[in-house]
């Protein structure tokens, strides 16, 4: 007996109603507009992000800019101060290298040596000698007194440029000054000498003329009052003239000393 197997087959109907070509249309278009609102989101917020840290970047090197500025333009001024400073030094180094070549000539270029000569606090250095120029005034044979119990005597003027030496050095104290020299001719009259005891040398005089013409010395005798005459001999500056002139022994005059200086030598 044959058995016969029945197969059924059935569907189950789509009871949805097909969709409308404009509805498809626009799912697409907001499909695709949500897609370009979000990527415009994403892409906001990387600008955002970048603009923000590009921003932040800017404030940390500005802050740094300004940091570094504040801490250059102190290191500047830092140095500018040393700068003076050191120009300063220079300055005082270089003043004293030149009272260094005065008194201290170089005199072996060689070896570099130095022979130091140096005067007492107030007194004048020429050439190898101290002068003192007083304030006070005193007669001839005080003045030398007083000079010798400084170190020193009453000047002994030896050259034309020692002359002129002492001629700017009486007129920076100004003029109508007159100061006493260690030349006298009390022992014989008309014969001069030093205080050492040297004689004068006519070649080396420097005597004055007076307003009349006059040369000095005159030997004048005040008219008969001081019949010994004027022995002692005091250099003049005045605005017409200036020179030797001889004078009474007993006037209070200024006068300038004179002494050696004390050398030292110094070997480099």
């Amino acid at each position: 007996m044959v058995q016969h197997q029945c197969q059924l087959s059935f569907s189950i109907p789509n009871l949805s109603p097909p969709e409308s070509p404009s509805k498809t249309i626009w799912k697409g278009i907001l499909l695709k507009l949500l897609f370009f609102v979000c990527g415009a989101l994403v892409a906001t917020f990387i600008f955002l992000v970048l603009y923000y840290l590009t921003a932040f970047k800017q404030t940390y090197n500005n802050d740094k800019l300004q940091k570094n500025e504040s801490f250059t333009k102190k290191e500047l001024k830092q140095l500018q101060s040393q700068l003076e400073e050191l120009q300063q030094r220079n300055n005082e180094l270089l003043s004293k290298l030149e009272a260094l070549d005065e008194q201290c000539p170089i005199t072996n270029n060689y070896t570099q040596s130095r022979i130091c000569s140096g005067c007492p606090a107030g007194w004048v250095l020429f050439n190898s000698k101290c002068y003192f120029f007083s304030t006070d005034k005193m007669d001839w044979y005080l003045s030398d007194a007083d000079c010798n119990s400084l170190g020193g005597h009453l000047v002994i003027i030896e050259s034309y440029e020692e002359q002129q030496f002492l001629k700017n050095e009486i007129t920076k104290r100004g003029h109508g000054k007159s100061y006493w020299i260690g030349l006298t001719d009390c022992q014989t009259e008309g014969r001069f000498f030093w205080v050492d005891g040297s004689p004068l040398d006519s070649h080396k005089s420097f005597w004055d003329t007076d307003n009349n013409g006059g040369i000095q010395p005159d030997n004048w005798k005040n008219n008969g009052l001081s019949p010994k005459g004027e022995d002692c001999v005091h250099l003049q500056i005045l605005p017409y003239s200036s020179g030797w002139h001889d004078g009474f022994c007993e006037r209070q005059e200024k006068r300038i000393c004179e002494a050696a200086t004390q050398t030292i030598t110094l070997n480099m």
